[in-house]
């Protein structure tokens, strides 16, 4: 399966039988939309690290820049892209949700082995 297929699977499991994300969906969607710098969302790609408020504060701007623009979602094929405007909303809310969970961390061994659907 893509990593859209599989982060939509996730998300699917997760809207049926609760709980979050896993970890390889977490860096799935973070990959996609991290800025390549050192923000929080690239840390989180990266390493694992969790800086908890500047991830969260990076994931509603995300998600506020998902809704106000609904046209850029409605073309596949962006190689970052986690399908329509609507199941991106629902990966980043998702991963803010994972966030929340799991709080402040840091560097997570192994975690350069994981993908949605592959750990």
């Amino acid at each position: 399966m893509s990593d859209i297929q599989n982060v939509q699977a996730d998300l699917g499991l997760i809207a049926h039988e609760g709980g979050v994300i896993t970890d390889g969906t977490a860096r799935t969607i973070a990959a996609g939309w991290h800025g390549g710098g050192a923000d929080c969302l690239t840390a989180l790609s990266h390493t694992g690290a969790i800086a908890k408020g500047g991830l969260l504060v990076e994931i509603d701007t995300a998600l506020d820049y998902v809704r106000a623009n609904p046209q850029a979602w409605d073309a596949p094929g962006e190689p970052d892209d986690l399908g329509t405007q609507e199941h991106n909303i629902a990966a980043l809310e998702a991963l803010a949700a994972y966030v929340s969970h799991h709080g402040d961390r840091g560097e997570q061994s192994g975690w350069s082995n994981i993908w949605a659907g592959r750990g």
